[in-house]
C-alpha cells in the first residue's frame, strides 16, 4: 500500500493531508461541480479532470420540449380571436383598409362568435408540436456548442455566445418548417377559404401546402432571434429580476415576447398576404411583396 508513503512524502514537502486523502477528494468532489474525479490506482488519490463535453444536451431539449408544448398550447386558446382579426385585416383585400372594430363587427354578423375561432384546430395541433420543439431544438442546439467557439462571447456584444444565435436560428427553422403548412390552412380557414388547394387539373403537389415558407420563416428567424437574444441578456444582466416569481415570467414572456413580434410583424403581414391569396394575385417573391 502505497498511500502512507505518498501521505509522508506530501507532508514533508508542506502539503495537506486532505490532498491525498481519498474520502477528503471524494467530499471535495461531490461539492465541486465543474470538474469530473477519477481514482489514480498508483497512489490512490482523486485526480482532477476538466469535463470539456455536455452532459445534459438530451434533457435539456426534453425539459425545453415539454414547457415549450404547454407554452404552445395555451397561445391560441386565449389569442385566436384576435389573431383572426388581424389575419382579416392582413390578408383580405376587404378588410385592408378598414378598423379592428369594423372587422369585428363583420365578423359577428357573417358568422357570429364561432367565426373567432374558424382554423383553431391546426393551430391548436401545431403549436403544442412546434412550441416544444422549438425550445427544445434552442436548448438542444445551445448545449451541444459547449467547450466550442460558439460557447465563448462576441466581441463587443455585452457577453452574447454564438450558440444563443445559432441556436435562434436553428429553432427557426424547425418552426418554419413545421409551422408553414398548418399556417396555411388557418390563414385560409380565417378569410373563408377551403384550407383544401387546388391546382391544374385538381392535381396538388405536397410541396404546395408549404407556400409562403419564405416568408414564415424570416418572420420566425426575426422573432426568436430577438427573444432569445433579449432573454439571455436579461438573465446575464438582471438575474435577480429574472428570478422573481411574478416579474420574471412578464419580462420573459411580455416584455421579450413583444420585442420579437414587433421585429417579425412586417413579415407576418407578407406571410398573411401570401397564404390568404387563392386566386394567383400575389406574384414575384417575398422581398418583391415587400418592395410592392
Amino acid at each position: 500500500d502505497t498511500r502512507p508513503k505518498a501521505m509522508l512524502t506530501m507532508l514533508s514537502q508542506g502539503g495537506n493531508a486532505a490532498d491525498v486523502h481519498p474520502h477528503s477528494r471524494a467530499e471535495r468532489s461531490r461539492s465541486a461541480g465543474s470538474t469530473t474525479h477519477r481514482p489514480d490506482p498508483s497512489v490512490g488519490v482523486f485526480v482532477e479532470m476538466k469535463n470539456s463535453q455536455p452532459s445534459f444536451t438530451f434533457s435539456e431539449a426534453c425539459f425545453g420540449a415539454l414547457g415549450g408544448a404547454a407554452y404552445g398550447m395555451a397561445g391560441p386558446v386565449i389569442g385566436h380571436p384576435l389573431d383572426t382579426v388581424k389575419t382579416k385585416m392582413q390578408g383580405e383585400k376587404a378588410f385592408r383598409s378598414q378598423s379592428a372594430t369594423a372587422v369585428v363587427r363583420s365578423i359577428v354578423k357573417s358568422d357570429g362568435l364561432s367565426g373567432f375561432y374558424r382554423g383553431i384546430f391546426p393551430t391548436l395541433a401545431g403549436s403544442a408540436i412546434f412550441g416544444g420543439l422549438v425550445l427544445g431544438s434552442f436548448k438542444g442546439s445551445k448545449a451541444a456548442c459547449c467547450g466550442t467557439v460558439l460557447d465563448d462571447p462576441i466581441p463587443w456584444s455585452g457577453g452574447l455566445q454564438g450558440s444563443v444565435l445559432l441556436g435562434g436560428l436553428v429553432a427557426s427553422v424547425v418552426r418554419g418548417s413545421l409551422e408553414t403548412p398548418l399556417a396555411l390552412m388557418k390563414v385560409r380557414q380565417q378569410v373563408g377559404l377551403s384550407w383544401m388547394l387546388d391546382g391544374p387539373s385538381h392535381r396538388v403537389r405536397i410541396l404546395d401546402y408549404w407556400r409562403g415558407f419564405g416568408p414564415t420563416f424570416l418572420r420566425c428567424w426575426g422573432m426568436l432571434g430577438t427573444f432569445f437574444v433579449t432573454v439571455d441578456y436579461a438573465e446575464r444582466l438582471a438575474p435577480e429580476l429574472v428570478a422573481t416569481p411574478v416579474v420574471g415570467p412578464f419580462v420573459k414572456g411580455g416584455v421579450c415576447a413583444c420585442a420579437g413580434w414587433a421585429v417579425a410583424w412586417p413579415m407576418e403581414t407578407v406571410k398573411s398576404r401570401v397564404q390568404a391569396d387563392a386566386h394567383g394575385e400575389v406574384k414575384g417573391g417575398t422581398f418583391k411583396l415587400i418592395r410592392d
